[in-house]
């Protein structure tokens, strides 16, 4: 069975890039920590950063561990103090080490108003 992660991700990355033609000083990039954890998305927007994670399935612990280490890392290095999972079909929000995390179905990510 193949993995709907990239598929995920693809839909994310074209609904990002969507809304920043909405905003003129936008910017989409990816991230990486300084002891190599990735993040799909670091949105941009003037003053606002935004870290966004996107993985099809955190039903696994571990899956879900990961997502949020490498959010919790990325935003103390960047000094933020909030982060986004989004997933098939989980929603809930937590806040770990004074930072929160919202974890966002991706057909309500879709939904939301930018």
């Amino acid at each position: 069975m193949e993995s709907k992660g990239p598929l995920y991700e693809n839909i994310v990355y074209l609904e990002l890039k969507r809304r920043l033609k909405l905003y003129r000083d936008a910017q989409l990039f990816y991230y990486k920590t300084k002891t190599g954890k990735e993040i799909d998305f670091l949105l941009m927007e003037k003053s606002n950063l935004q870290l966004i994670q996107v993985s099809a399935d955190i039903s696994d612990k571990n899956t879900l561990l990961r997502e949020k280490r490498a959010l919790l890392e990325a935003a103390k290095e960047i000094g933020i103090k909030e982060g986004m999972i989004i997933n098939g079909n989980i929603k809930d929000s937590t806040v770990e080490d004074g930072t929160r995390i919202s974890i966002v179905p991706i057909w309500e990510f879709l939904l939301l108003t930018p």
